[in-house]
């Protein structure tokens, strides 16, 4: 899952005919560099993501390639349009996307950012990998084992890609991405592509700390030669605990973590979540699991109204109950 929201020029306009004027120039303009298939209207944006909740994009971009995006991206800085408002996504695994959706622009990475070539001989000598920003998770672990590579097993079943996890700093089973991480490419909005190193880098839990006008685009990291089997059967055993432990199928849907675990104590979120008494709280459709507390999930038809807002009376809970004020680990974009 990657987010970010960059504010090119300008206050956000209310919708008059000046806007819908604004919209139809936009729309114009951007076939001169993309074509029709790579930009589309009020697209649900809301009900494609992992929480299968929420409103529309008014524009959702998808460039089909890594030229495609740089140029749009000279695009917008050259022409301010729809107040500036730019929000970047990738899976959407771990967002949530409130009802009355996402004004402006929404670019997803996942065509443009996904497709490279491993250089096998630099694998096999270096101890290292890159890996593009839209590349999902365990695709990227299953590389790492053809070309027996260590330290990317934890990733195994994160949902999102790489990009997601770069910037989440995404974790699980002891590991986090700062751990195994030796470079980022970014491009900014002014057009910047550069490369941070990991002492450049000032990653913290749940959070890579990348500027709000800075786009993962690749990604290297540096792991530990061992065994073919040994990389695969450690991997497939974080998969299959992912899958015992966690919430998935049926038609619902979750975004994994809502909360992030409370520094400085020994309990975890969904810890606290159990003390105060909200495993399998509901409303209306939406609900905490009863397989494990810290994963929010939509029944089916859930609003995302109902399913912050189900999320808000666990942190107030938790408050009264442990004197904890849970963080939001999931990322909530776009208007109520």
């Amino acid at each position: 899952m990657l987010v970010l929201l960059a504010s090119l020029s300008g206050i956000f306009t209310s919708i008059t005919n000046d806007w819908m004027s604004e919209l139809l120039d936009f729309y114009r303009e951007s076939l001169e560099i993309l074509s029709p298939e790579e930009i589309s209207r009020d697209y649900p944006i809301g009900q494609v993501s992992w929480l299968k909740a929420g409103g529309a994009a008014d524009f959702l971009v998808q460039p089909e390639s890594t030229e495609k995006l740089t140029l749009f991206l000279e695009f917008l800085r050259k022409n301010a349009f729809l107040g500036g408002e730019v929000t970047i996504l990738g899976a959407m695994s771990n967002v949530l996307v409130r009802d009355g959706g996402v004004r402006g622009i929404v670019i997803n990475l996942l065509k443009s950012l996904r497709w490279w070539k491993v250089d096998a001989a630099a694998a096999a000598i270096t101890e290292s990998i890159a890996f593009p920003a839209g590349l999902r998770c365990t695709a990227a672990f299953l590389n790492t084992q053809k070309y027996e590579l260590s330290g990317m097993e934890f990733i195994a079943g994160i949902p999102g890609t790489i990009g997601g996890a770069v910037f989440m700093n995404a974790g699980a089973h002891g590991t986090e991405i700062n751990d195994i991480i030796d470079w980022v490419d970014i491009v900014t909005f002014d057009g910047e592509i550069k490369r941070l190193w990991k002492k450049d880098l000032r990653m913290q839990y749940r959070n890579g700390n990348f500027g709000s006008n800075e786009i993962i685009v690749q990604a290297g990291f540096n792991l530990q030669k061992s065994e073919h089997m040994k990389v695969y059967t450690k991997g497939i055993r974080f998969l299959q605990e992912r899958a015992e432990k966690f919430p998935s199928g049926g038609g619902i849907g979750t975004a994994g973590s809502t909360f992030k675990n409370p520094t400085g104590i020994s309990k975890l979120a969904w810890q606290l979540i159990d003390e105060a008494g909200c495993r399998g709280m509901k409303l209306g459709n939406a609900m905490i699991s009863e397989k494990h507390a810290n994963f929010l999930v939509n029944l089916g038809g859930a609003s995302a109204r109902d399913l912050e807002d189900l999320g808000e009376k666990v942190r107030i809970r938790v408050f009264e109950k442990c004197g904890i004020m849970l963080e939001w680990e999931i990322v909530r974009i776009g208007t109520p």
